[in-house]
C-alpha cells in the first residue's frame, strides 16, 4: 500500500503531493511539512533523491516526475534519479512501466523519507510482497482511490481517502482528515484537528482539544481512550468534553474512564451505541453540558458493560446547580443531582442515586437500587414491580433519605429505607397485584415502625410485611428494614399499621386498616374501607375516610372526624373533638370536656364524663349528654330534623340556638318575653321557643301567636319544667 502525505488534484485534474512519508510501521523518521506552491496547484519541494528497491517477480516500474509540465527525470528500481532541485516546481508523478503504461495503482510499496530530506525510499511492504496488483488509469487514481494508508506529520496537513476502505493519520500538527466513500479509519493524533468520515461505516479514533468530528453518513464509531496512574487498577479521568463532533452513532471506550458531556450523549445527540472495552474496567462520566438541564440515556444501548475480573463497568452521571432532569441507562448508573430541584430518574439496572441540596425526585426503577436524599425534602421511590414467582427478580433497594423531609416509595423486594434526620415517610401505595398471576396478590401489609431493627442481623425483625393469597393459602413474607421513618402511607390492601414514639402520620388508604398511633401526636387515615384506628397516647387525629370506620382515640386531646359510612368513634380520655361526618355515626366523648357533632345521617351522640357539646347536626340524632354539665347546639335549618335529648338535666345543662337559624332573638341568655310553657298557657305574639311538657316537644314559632306554624326541633323527657334559663342564643 502506498502511503502518501497531503494528496492534491489541480484545477486542471492533475494530480500532485505536497509530502512523502514513511509508514507507522517504518522506522525512518517523519519529515517536516514541505510548502505549497500558488493557488495550490503545485507544490515547492526540498532537493530530494527518489529511490525504489527492485523486487524479484515485480514488473520494472518507472516514476516518471514532471516539473512545470516538463519532463524532469524517471526513477528506476535499480538505482537513484534525483528528479528536482531545491526551489523547483513538481506539476505531477506518473508509475509507468517500459512499454510506457500508467498504473492505476500499485498495492504493496511504501514511502519514505529521511531524516535530513534527501531521500525518497520506494519500497515493497513484505505482507504484501507475493501480491502486488496493478491497473491502467491515471496517476490520480493512485492517490485518490483503493485502500490507502495516508499518514501526516507534526505540520498541517489534509489527507483524503477518497473512495475504498482507508486509514489516514494526521499524527502532529492541525490537519484535516477526509475518510469519504467506503469504511475508514481517522486518527487525527495530535493538535485541533477537523475528521470527516464520509459515507461508510467509519472509526474515528482519538482526540484532542479542539477537534472537530463529523462521521458522515452510516453508523460512525468514535474510539476513546482513558489513561491509569498505577497499571491497571487506578483510572485517571481523560475530558474529552471539548470535543465537537456530529453525526457519530457509536462511542467505543477502549479503557479507561472517559468524561463526555450531556450534549455529546443522550438528549438530541446522535449516539445511539456505547461500548466498553476488554482489558480493563472501564468507566463512563457524562457531566450535564453547560446551558443544559436535561440528560436522557435511556434509550442508549450499553454493549460489553459488564463484569471484568469481578468488577463492574461503572457509568456516572452528573448533573448540575440548576434544576436538572436526568434519565440513567439500562446498566448500572451512579447519579448525582448536585443543587437544585432534580428529577433522577435510574431506568434499567442496578442504580446508585443521589439527590444533593434541593427538593428532588428520585426513581430507582428495576432492580436494587441506592437512593440517597442528603438535604432538601426529598422523594425517593424504588420503582420495582412486586412478585412472587419462581426465578421472579426482585428489586432489593436502599433508600436513605439524609437531612430534611423525605418520601420514600419501594414496591417490590426486600428493602432498606432509613429516612436519616427530618421527618420521612414510606409509601408502600404502589404495590400492586401482578396482572399475570392474578391469583397472587397480597391481601395484608403489616408495618410496624416501633420495631428496633438491624439490617446487619440476619436474626433482626423486619418492620414490614406483606401477607399474600396463593388462592387457597395465606404466607406471610418479611419484606422492609425502616430506620428513621416517622410516617406511612399504606398500600390498597388490609394493612396493620403501627406508629412508634414521636408523632406519626399513618394512612391506611384501601380495604380494611388496623392503624395504631403508639406515643406521639399521631395522624392516623383510614381511607377506604371499614377501617379500626387507635391513637392510643398523645393529642391524635383520626380521620376514618369512606366506609364504616372504627375510630379510638385513647389518651390526649384527640381530633376524630369518621367520614363518610356508618361510624363509631371514642374520644377516650381528655378533651376530645368528635365528629361522625355523613352515615348514621355513634360518637361517645368518654372522659374530658369533648365536642360531638354527628354532622350528617341520624347519628348517636354520648358526652360522658365531663362538660361535653353536643350537636346532632342535620338528621334525627340521638344526643345524650352523660355526667356534669353538657351543651346541646342546634345550628341548622328545621326542617324534619328532630333531635331527642335524652338526659336533659336542669340547672347543670344548657340549650344553644343558633339566631341563624332561631330568627327574631337577641344573643345572650333568651328572655322570659321569648319563652312559653305550653303547661301554663297559648303562647302570644312574643314568644318564640315554646315548650310542651306532656309531650317533650320544643318548637320554634317565627311569629308567636301568628299565622306561621310553630315547628319542632328537639324532644326532651317530658315533664321537664323548663324555663328560659335553660336556653342561651349565639
Amino acid at each position: 500500500m502506498a502511503s502518501f502525505q497531503v494528496l492534491n488534484r489541480s484545477p486542471d485534474g492533475s494530480t500532485y503531493f505536497s509530502q512523502l512519508a514513511m509508514n507507522n510501521w517504518l522506522s525512518a523518521p517523519i519529515v517536516e511539512m514541505v510548502s505549497r506552491g500558488f493557488n495550490g496547484s503545485f507544490v515547492e519541494m526540498d532537493y530530494l533523491t527518489m529511490q525504489m528497491t527492485a523486487v524479484p517477480g515485480f514488473p520494472p516500474l518507472f516514476f516518471r516526475v514532471y516539473g512545470h509540465f516538463n519532463f524532469v527525470t524517471d526513477v528506476t528500481p535499480s538505482g537513484t534519479g534525483t528528479y528536482v532541485q531545491a526551489g523547483s516546481l513538481i506539476n505531477r508523478i506518473e508509475v509507468i512501466d517500459a512499454t510506457g503504461k500508467v498504473y492505476n495503482y500499485v498495492d504493496g510499496l511504501s514511502f519514505a523519507i529521511n531524516s535530513n530530506k534527501t531521500t525518497v525510499a520506494i519500497n515493497p511492504i513484505n505482507a504484501f510482497a507475493n501480491s502486488f496488483q496493478f491497473g491502467e488509469m491515471p496517476l490520480n487514481e493512485i492517490m485518490f482511490g483503493g485502500n490507502d494508508i495516508l499518514t501526516g506529520n507534526a505540520g498541517t496537513e489534509v489527507l483524503d481517502g477518497f473512495g475504498g476502505e482507508d486509514s489516514l493519520s494526521g499524527l502532529g500538527g492541525s490537519d484535516a482528515l477526509y475518510g469519504n466513500a467506503g469504511h475508514d479509519t481517522l486518527n487525527g493524533g495530535d493538535g485541533a484537528d477537523d475528521l470527516y468520515g464520509g459515507s461508510g461505516n467509519d472509526l474515528i479514533v482519538g482526540y484532542t482539544a479542539g477537534d472537530y468530528i463529523d462521521g458522515g453518513a452510516n453508523v460512525d464509531t468514535w474510539a476513546l481512550t482513558g489513561t491509569f496512574s498505577t497499571g491497571l487498577s487506578v483510572p485517571v479521568p481523560v475530558f474529552y468534553t471539548g470535543v465537537s463532533f456530529y453525526n457519530i452513532e457509536a462511542i467505543r471506550i477502549i479503557w479507561g474512564e472517559i468524561v463526555l458531556n450531556s450534549s455529546q450523549v443522550g438528549g438530541s445527540s446522535t449516539v445511539q451505541t456505547i461500548e466498553a472495552g476488554s482489558i480493563s474496567r472501564d468507566s463512563l462520566r457524562v457531566d450535564m453540558a453547560a446551558g443544559s438541564n436535561v440528560m436522557n440515556l435511556s434509550t442508549v444501548a450499553f454493549v460489553n458493560w459488564n463484569n471484568w475480573l469481578g468488577e463492574f463497568d461503572r457509568i456516572t452521571l452528573n448533573g448540575s446547580a440548576g434544576n436538572d432532569t436526568i434519565d440513567g441507562s439500562l446498566m448500572d448508573d451512579r447519579i448525582w443531582g448536585f443543587d437544585g430541584n432534580n428529577l433522577l430518574r435510574g431506568g434499567g439496572g442496578a442504580d446508585n442515586i443521589s439527590a444533593g441540596d434541593g427538593q428532588d425526585i428520585l426513581r430507582g426503577g428495576d432492580r436494587e437500587d441506592t437512593l440517597v436524599g442528603w438535604g432538601g425534602n426529598d422523594t425517593l421511590v424504588g420503582d420495582d414491580d412486586y412478585a412472587l414467582v419462581p426465578g421472579a427478580q426482585y428489586g432489593d433497594d436502599s433508600l436513605y433519605g439524609g437531612a430534611g423531609n423525605d418520601a420514600m416509595t419501594a414496591a417490590g423486594g426486600f428493602n432498606l429505607m432509613d429516612g436519616g434526620d427530618g421527618i420521612d415517610t414510606v409509601d408502600y401505595r404502589f404495590l400492586a397485584q401482578r396482572p399475570s398471576e392474578p391469583e397472587q396478590f397480597p391481601v395484608a401489609v403489616t408495618i410496624d415502625l416501633s420495631r428496633v431493627v438491624n439490617p446487619n442481623d440476619p436474626n433482626s425483625p423486619f418492620s414490614a410485611f406483606v401477607t399474600l393469597d396463593m388462592t387457597e393459602v395465606h404466607i406471610s413474607m418479611a419484606r422492609d428494614f425502616l430506620l428513621n421513618i416517622e410516617n406511612v402511607e399504606g398500600s390498597n390492601y388490609a394493612d396493620t399499621i403501627t406508629g412508634n414514639a414521636v408523632a406519626n402520620v399513618l394512612n391506611g388508604w384501601g380495604a380494611a386498616d388496623q392503624i395504631s398511633g403508639r406515643l406521639g401526636d399521631d395522624v392516623l387515615g383510614g381511607g377506604a374501607g371499614a377501617d379500626s384506628l387507635f391513637g392510643e397516647d398523645g393529642n391524635d387525629r383520626l380521620i376514618g375516610g369512606t366506609g364504616s370506620d372504627r375510630l379510638d382515640g385513647g389518651a390526649g386531646n384527640n381530633n376524630l372526624n369518621g367520614g363518610e359510612g356508618a361510624d363509631t368513634l371514642g374520644g377516650g380520655v381528655g378533651n376530645d373533638i368528635l365528629a361522625g361526618g355523613a352515615g348514621s355515626d355513634s360518637l361517645s366523648g368518654e372522659d374530658g370536656a369533648d365536642l360531638l357533632r354527628g354532622d350528617a345521617g341520624a347519628d348517636v351522640l354520648l358526652g360522658g364524663f365531663g362538660a361535653d357539646t353536643l350537636r346532632g347536626g342535620a338528621g334525627n340524632d340521638v344526643l345524650s349528654g352523660g355526667g356534669d354539665a353538657d351543651r346541646f347546639v342546634f345550628d341548622v335549618a328545621l326542617t324534619a330534623n328532630i333531635d331527642r335529648i335524652t338526659d336533659y338535666a336542669m340547672a347543670d345543662d344548657v340549650i344553644a340556638l343558633s339566631n341563624a337559624v332561631f330568627t327574631g332573638l337577641a344573643g345572650g341568655l333568651l328572655t322570659e318575653t321569648r319563652f312559653k310553657n305550653l303547661a301554663l298557657g297559648a303562647a302570644d305574639t312574643s314568644d318564640r321557643i315554646l315548650w310542651d311538657p306532656s309531650t317533650g316537644g320544643l318548637f320554634f314559632d317565627a311569629d308567636g301567636a301568628g299565622g306561621v306554624a310553630a315547628v319542632r326541633f328537639a324532644t326532651l323527657q317530658a315533664g321537664l319544667a323548663l324555663t328560659a334559663a335553660e336556653f342561651v342564643v349565639f
